[in-house]
């Protein structure tokens, strides 16, 4: 077994449970649609009840829940060690595979503040090589190699030509790891994420089949590591320039497309609920449009109303559109690349400026 000290896996861990949880426990889905409200136990050895269960407010820091029946969990470690039955080194294991985070240099005994000092920086630089070889192993997404990531953009009635190749790459050929298992090649989709200052901080991937569908794996999309010196949460992926009058923002980036492609608005990718509550909007920008997903659990729209608030007291005017029409049977979820496919442009308002807070 690999040997991992706990406070440099705690430490790439933090902010990063949710992912974490997901990947190595799939059974808690359902707490992690609802954080912080009751659900059936995911405990093997306990009955199904409907309240048995929840995780945390700040689970995406901690990765705590807690048991009606067994107590608290105030952490992940903790929670996975009691749902999966492994001992400690092998939940660090674990999650630090999920984190892709490599085992430390054996050190010695004595002061070793300086040399934990370098091992994160060359963990940061470790993280930076990787990110930089996996981007300059992509290509062009209109050349003749990137025909997967064509025929996905063409299934979800995009354009592929408005994929920007600085922000959108494609990759023929990238590993995909679960569970500290690699689990085959595939094709992928890569976007570049940025911060609030526009530096390059991760790549996003989404995983796709040889024939443009998404590929047949646990969690089709994933974000990759970070260096500790970089901060995801504010940043986006910046699918189109920054205007000076009216940006778009959305969750998925198949969403944020087929607005653009509706309204011309650009739109920028907030990857998911946590990120849209949290992106942070440049100077020059007079107005946000807020293309929320339509869920069932209602989580995209409280993600929406969270940013129009802090938007709001920041000074910028935000609006919140949300698809109105029904969620199909067998789907979770509608969002506005759907409304696209069905409708085209007839489905979409035309932004407004709005006059009060409290406007949706």
């Amino acid at each position: 077994m690999k040997t991992f000290e706990s406070s440099e896996v705690r430490a790439r861990a933090s902010g990063r449970w949710v992912a974490i949880l997901e990947d190595l426990v799939p059974e808690l889905g359902p707490a992690l649609m609802k954080i912080g409200r009751h659900v059936p136990c995911p405990h093997p050895g306990h009955s199904k009840s409907t309240d048995g269960f929840r995780v945390f407010k700040d689970v995406d820091e901690n990765g705590g829940g807690v048991c009606n029946t067994c107590g608290a969990f105030h952490d992940g470690f903790e929670l996975l060690r009691w749902l999966r039955g492994w001992s400690f080194p092998e939940t660090l294991e674990r999650v630090a595979s999920v984190v892709e985070l490599s085992p430390p240099m054996r050190h010695v005994q004595g002061p070793d503040r300086g040399r934990k000092e370098r091992r994160s920086v060359e963990d940061d630089a470790r993280i930076g090589a990787r990110l930089n070889r996996v981007w300059s192993e992509a290509v062009d997404p209109l050349c003749n190699q990137a025909a997967p990531l064509q025929r996905y953009m063409d299934s979800r009635g995009i354009d592929p030509q408005s994929l920007d190749p600085a922000v959108c790459r494609y990759h023929p050929e990238l590993p995909y790891w679960h569970e500290g298992e690699r689990v085959g090649v595939f094709p992928a989709m890569l976007a570049r994420v940025v911060d609030v200052a526009g530096r390059p901080v991760t790549i996003h991937r989404t995983y796709l089949s040889r024939w443009g569908a998404k590929a047949p794996v646990f969690a089709a999309k994933k974000t990759m590591p970070y260096a500790a010196s970089r901060q995801l949460m504010g940043g986006a992926i910046r699918l189109h320039p920054a205007p000076s009058d009216i940006l778009g923002v959305a969750e998925g980036i198949e969403t944020a497309l087929a607005v653009h492609c509706a309204t011309g608005m650009p739109v920028w990718s907030a990857i998911n609920t946590r990120m849209l509550e949290g992106v942070q909007i440049p100077e020059g920008v007079e107005m946000i449009v807020v293309w929320a997903d339509k869920d069932r659990n209602g989580v995209g729209l409280r993600a929406a109303q969270v940013l129009k608030t802090r938007l709001w007291t920041a000074g910028i005017p935000t609006a919140i559109y949300l698809p109105r029409g029904r969620i199909h049977a067998d789907a979770k979820s509608l969002d506005w690349n759907d409304v696209w496919c069905a409708t085209g442009s007839k489905g979409f308002p035309k932004a407004r400026r709005p006059i009060a807070a409290s406007a949706a």
